[in-house]
């Protein structure tokens, strides 16, 4: 469902060694349910390193048209280390 997405941000992170990396998508709250399903359908190549902590936020300005759950869940002033960010940079 969200293959365009994933390929993008797997083939962003081939050869990249972090060991925790935040990514903000307008959807994130849906697109990260089934996203470890996901990358395994992707070559070896292109899988997040099991050693990689991925944290999924929804930028702060969008997270506003979300539900309380997924604003308790996938707001970025929730989560610990991301700072006060609002995620929507790379938007413009």
């Amino acid at each position: 469902r969200y293959c365009n997405i994933d390929y993008i941000i797997l083939s962003t992170l081939i050869g990249i060694s972090l060991t925790w990396i935040v990514i903000t998508y307008d959807i994130g709250c849906q697109w990260s349910k089934n996203l470890k399903k996901q990358i395994e359908t992707y070559p070896e190549s292109m899988r997040v390193s099991s050693d990689m902590h991925v944290d999924v936020a929804v930028p702060s300005w969008h997270i506003n048209g979300h539900g309380s759950s997924c604003r308790s869940n996938f707001a970025l002033a929730h989560l610990p280390g991301a700072g006060r960010t609002c995620g929507e940079e790379v938007v413009y």
